[in-house]
């Protein structure tokens, strides 16, 4: 830390020029009768002793008349149990004396910067699109209902287990891990997740995680997912049959054996590719399976990988080679193929014989299974509820030109803003709790091919009679008796308080 902090010597001798400095550009803005502004000292910020910054705070001219306030911070350890190391320091008086941002910088740059370090970490199982715009929720409402009341010592010592649990799950993936605790691992119930430690905090947090059977229900999911893209593309990959087995419930977390999840029935003879991975380059001219009625097998596996062994590509191959080959799994035939999903990074891998262009069709479907399976959907919404993560704004989707084109065009099309449809006044009551009242409100329509714009009051009586405040149906029958009007085919609405951004049909 030394290299990051400025000696005294340094900061006398800076101080100096700084403030005479200062002293210069304050006289020149007297002159032309201008009083000095924050603008004209940026490359005089964080300098000086005191800092220049300490002219622009609120109690500047009340800091004047502190006097002594050095020796009253000295006498304050007589008062307070808790050490002030830095009493000799006031940020109000002296400002802040250290800047370490030069020093974070460096520590992220040395970790491989913030993918790297991310990779540590759960943020991969969060599915966020990037960690920019990401902050941590500091207390939760449950934390927050107890901060008034009397606790136990135990109950303290239980609130404060909450942020531990956060830090252990964030940290899972370079804290559970081989390498760390070595020793005999021990396999979640219902789950395929393997503790490598005796960590308490983190075993319940994972089971909350998997609560209600959720690892065997995005087994199941995955496997429906497949069997409908195989149905689709049977005629291309001349598929005649598309079997779904029946498998045992606990197959999807059973680690040591394994079975065929879906099975193919072949039309005409298959071309079955040597095996190899799923991102490899298809082969060509390779031996053909002569027999009538050829059998292709699909095995799907779920992991909760770790930083030390996340390579699915690798896991994939090995699986498939030690399932293969060994007495206890069951599978139709020999050629047959695995893919993998690592449920903690968000990643697939397959390895395996291959059919002509199923590579590309598998591809595509596992991409497409990563972004909008359900199953999935719940894992990652309990996972960044447990870490407290949240996106500080939603991002929207943005209009391109062939949008704008559209909108101008021919069609009936109707821009909708319809976020101050409903408004409210708050107050609080006499008994201090807040209610709400609906007061005037408006819904705007341009029509673009007119240029016409159309205000439509909503009068704050139109809430009187719901049940539900703000719900979707007094919305739409406000639309459907004006859209009715004009008899329109197309409309847009917002998304938030964005302003005409989306198309309804």
């Amino acid at each position: 830390l030394i290299n990051f902090i400025s000696s005294w010597k340094t900061e006398f001798v800076d101080s100096r020029k700084v403030w005479t400095e200062y002293l210069k550009r304050r006289i020149k803005k007297k002159e032309k009768k201008k009083t000095i502004s924050i603008e004209d000292l940026e490359d005089l910020w964080n300098k000086g002793i005191p800092r220049i910054n300490t002219l622009f705070q609120r109690d500047r001219n009340i800091l004047a008349f502190d006097h002594g306030w050095r020796i009253r911070m000295e006498l304050k350890k007589y008062q307070q149990l808790k050490n002030n190391p830095f009493w000799w320091t006031s940020s109000k008086h002296d400002g802040k004396l250290w800047d370490l941002s030069r020093y974070r910088i460096q520590v992220i740059s040395q970790n491989g910067g913030v993918e790297n370090i991310l990779e540590h970490t759960l943020f991969k199982g969060t599915f966020f699109p990037s960690w920019e715009g990401l902050f941590w929720e500091k207390n939760s409402g449950f934390e927050e209902s107890f901060n008034s009341k009397k606790l136990t010592n135990a109950q303290r010592s239980g609130l404060n287990q909450i942020p531990n649990r956060r830090f252990t799950l964030w940290w899972s993936p370079t804290i559970n891990r081989g390498n760390v605790f070595i020793g005999f691992k021990v396999q979640l119930d219902l789950t395929g997740v393997f503790m490598h430690g005796k960590i308490p905090t983190l075993k319940i947090s994972l089971i909350q995680i998997f609560r209600a059977h959720l690892w065997q229900k995005i087994h199941e999911s995955i496997c429906i997912s497949f069997c409908k893209v195989l149905d689709t593309n049977s005629k291309s990959l001349y598929i005649q049959l598309v079997q779904k087995e029946q498998i045992h419930p606990r197959k999807s977390y059973k680690m040591n054996s394994s079975c065929a999840d879906i099975v193919l029935f072949s039309k005409n003879k298959w071309e079955i590719n040597p095996p190899s991975l799923m991102t490899a380059p298809e082969e060509k001219g390779c031996k053909i399976l002569t027999e009538k009625g050829s059998i292709f097998w699909l095995d799907i596996q779920l992991r909760w990988g770790d930083f030390d062994s996340h390579d699915i590509e690798r896991y994939s191959r090995g699986k498939f080679l030690d399932y293969s080959t060994d007495l206890a799994s069951v599978y139709p035939s020999k050629k047959g193929m695995l893919i993998a999903f690592d449920l903690a990074y968000n990643i697939f891998g397959g390895y395996g014989y291959w059919i002509p262009s199923l590579k590309k069709i598998f591809c595509e479907t596992c991409q497409k299974i990563m972004k909008v399976n359900p199953a999935l959907y719940i894992l990652r919404e309990r996972i960044r509820k447990s870490l407290h993560l949240y996106v500080s704004e939603t991002p929207e989707t943005l209009m391109g030109f062939e949008d704008f084109k559209n909108i101008f065009k021919g069609k009936k099309v109707w821009l909708v803003d319809e976020s101050c449809f409903y408004r409210v006044s708050i107050h609080r009551t006499s008994d201090g709790n807040l209610t709400a009242k609906p007061v005037n409100g408006c819904l705007i329509i341009f029509l673009p091919i007119k240029g016409t714009l159309v205000l439509r009051v909503i009068h704050a009586s139109f809430w009187k009679q719901q049940k539900k405040t703000f719900s979707i149906i007094p919305v739409e029958s406000c639309r459907r008796n004006i859209f009715n009007h004009f008899k329109t085919t197309k409309r847009r609405t917002p998304c938030g308080n964005s302003h005409f951004s989306k198309i309804i049909n």
